[in-house]
């Protein structure tokens, strides 16, 4: 977008006169908003005792990376740019690993138990117990209703029998939660209180904390590695 010298001007108001008498000579042809420029390399950055320092002396664009280059496969590639990369992936692929080993070895309600030792919210964590338990119930009833389906020959897999899986849908809904509101009436009845019992605690034992720890210590090396090259 072009610009004009009065709007250079207005964005420098209030500093030194020959400082705006220098930007008042500049050719309004050569002033844009935003201009993004870039030239062709010095053969020289020193006349007499006169020195072109930084961007002065080789302006880039301000999306590439400056410093060191590395040559990758035919590809001018920043070296710090190539660190970084390296630290994403090598972080992400550790967190990835622990995700894993995590639901892996652990059964749900331990990952519950453990949240509420990290002082996660109560009510987070009861939700998601809810989710898991009732998510179960919505299966079972799913499963009810297609056996009872198929047992009368009505196997609904073609698209003109949308209808059929749409009404069959509702119905699912209306019966788990029918079903649900039964299940926290029992609930209720025995005692609940708003917590999950705890039917045993498990401790973590000294081999298993060695485990768990080597995963931080390899992100952690990684990233003073990184710091110090």
């Amino acid at each position: 977008i072009r610009s004009t010298v009065q709007e250079l001007l207005d964005e420098f108001t209030g500093w030194t006169p020959w400082v705006r008498r220098f930007m008042e000579l500049v050719p309004a042809h050569l002033l844009f908003k935003w201009g993004l420029f870039d030239r062709e390399p010095l053969p020289g950055w020193s006349r007499g005792r006169v020195t072109l320092l930084g961007d002065a002396a080789h302006p880039v664009l301000p999306f590439l990376g400056r410093g060191e280059r590395v040559d990758v496969l035919g590809i001018d590639l920043s070296r710090a740019g190539l660190w970084g990369a390296w630290n994403i992936i090598a972080k992400g692929t550790l967190g990835v690993a622990c995700t894993l080993v995590l639901v892996s070895i652990t059964t749900v309600p331990d990952l519950l138990k453990g949240l509420e030792r990290l002082r996660a919210p109560r009510l987070l964590t009861a939700i998601a117990a809810f989710m898991i338990r009732y998510g179960e119930v919505i299966r079972a009833e799913a499963e009810r209703m297609r056996i009872a389906r198929i047992s009368r020959c009505d196997n609904a897999r073609n698209l003109w029998q949308a209808k059929a899986l749409a009404s069959s849908s509702g119905v699912l809904f209306v019966r788990s939660y029918e079903r649900g509101e039964r299940v926290h009436l029992a609930m209720l009845s025995r005692g609940f209180t708003g917590e999950m019992p705890e039917l045993g605690t498990t401790r973590a034992r000294r081999r298993d904390w060695q485990a768990v720890a080597g995963f931080p210590a390899a992100a952690i090396a990684i990233a003073v590695t990184s710091w110090i090259l």
